[in-house]
């Protein structure tokens, strides 16, 4: 990890082509914004649209999340109707500041280049500026947390650690993206006293962010959060042909029993190695798959400096630029002075590929961590 002291000494060069990034990123992300939006940001404006009506956000019925985001979407209608600020300006300003705090993370922990890179992709300036998934936001979360952390696995539970467990049980009040990984977290822990309170704070902290809610909303938070289910079109559980399950085991119960597994095997990683394979890995494994996960999975591949992400940014940006849900670029428009081919061939071919590109990019994750293991041996003497 990269010492605030070592930040400290970037050169001038450094700083200004930082700063040429990060201003070049936030263009990027806003002119994304310009193309127009989507199906969720009309359910954001549904949300905070409700609560004038006295409705909480599940009972709109297009929301699926705890209750933190709501929070945020409540606020940008009253700065909008009290200030005149718009209401996608703000959001596209909240996710793009979400993005930027990943990209310190990133500055902390790979350096200068891979922050450039992440800032830059594609993936993320199109799911922040046109989507506005927020999915970024928790990611940011729990990058302070690790940043807090410190990679700390033993002795008595301080400050930091009180800390890290907080934030987490944010992000997952936001978005409940990491939900298994806060058993990714507890294996790490050593001692019973420590692996049970990174185990179970968490978690009953976000259940108990519901508990204001539950005499007014508990119907709508059981089948909107609890109940949720969206298509079963995971790839990877597609490909073996489990993907309604096996028997009385739902691929729901395999997708969290695969992904715990991962960690545990992964335990002995530095915290950034596991965050950066978890966001690889819960999209391979993800019982139902959306575009907007493609922007979990490429903030992984980065961060583990893989070259699968290459063929991986280059065939979802096309998608994303083309596709109806996306900034919708095709043979009709042009994009940077060119024109970008949507014939139906091309486009199913390559949303095809894409479904088993992924999995590629979990082999050529775990080839990384396997080839980086063996040169760690060979370079140990003997004892």
């Amino acid at each position: 990890m990269v010492s605030a002291r070592k930040l400290a000494e970037l050169n001038r060069r450094e700083v200004a082509i930082g700063a040429l990034v990060v201003t070049l990123g936030v263009i990027l992300r806003w002119m994304a914004a310009r193309r127009g939006h989507n199906y969720d940001f009309e359910s954001y404006q549904l949300v905070a649209s409700g609560r004038e009506e006295g409705l909480t956000p599940w009972q709109v019925g297009r929301y699926n999340y705890g209750p933190i985001w709501a929070q945020f979407l409540y606020s940008f209608r009253w700065v909008e109707s009290t200030l005149g600020i718009s209401f996608r300006l703000q959001l596209v300003a909240l996710l793009t500041a979400a993005d930027l705090g990943i990209g310190y993370f990133f500055l902390r922990t790979r350096g200068l280049l891979v922050t450039c890179i992440f800032l830059l992709n594609p993936i993320s300036v199109i799911i922040t500026g046109y989507h506005n998934q927020f999915d970024n936001l928790a990611i940011a979360v729990v990058c302070l947390a690790l940043l807090l952390n410190r990679n700390r696995t033993s002795g008595a539970i301080l400050k930091s650690d009180i800390a890290t467990v907080l934030l987490v049980a944010l992000s997952l009040s936001t978005k409940h993206v990491f939900l298994v990984f806060v058993f990714w977290l507890a294996v790490r822990q050593i001692g019973l006293t420590r692996k049970l309170f990174y185990l179970c704070i968490p978690p009953l902290l976000f259940a108990l962010s519901f508990v204001p809610f539950l005499s007014s909303s508990w119907s709508a938070i059981r089948t909107t959060v609890i109940g949720y289910d969206s298509a079963d079109n995971g790839p990877f559980w597609e490909i073996l042909g489990l993907q309604n399950g096996l028997g009385p085991i739902s691929v729901m119960m395999m997708f969290v029993a695969v992904l715990s597994l991962v960690g545990f095997l992964l335990r002995h990683r530095p915290t950034a190695d596991a965050l950066f394979f978890y966001l690889v890995a819960i999209v391979i494994l993800t019982p139902s798959f959306a575009n907007q996960y493609f922007v979990i999975a490429a903030i992984g591949a980065i961060g583990l400096q893989t070259r699968w992400f290459v063929p991986y940014g280059a065939l979802g940006t096309y998608l994303l630029a083309t596709s109806y849900h996306g900034l919708h670029f095709n043979s009709s428009s042009r994009f940077v002075g060119v024109f970008i081919p949507d014939e139906p061939i091309l486009t199913n071919m390559l949303t095809g590929m894409f479904r088993a590109l992924p999995l590629a990019l979990l082999a050529g994750c775990l080839a990384t961590y396997l080839g980086n293991r063996r040169e760690k041996f060979a370079a140990e003497p003997l004892r």
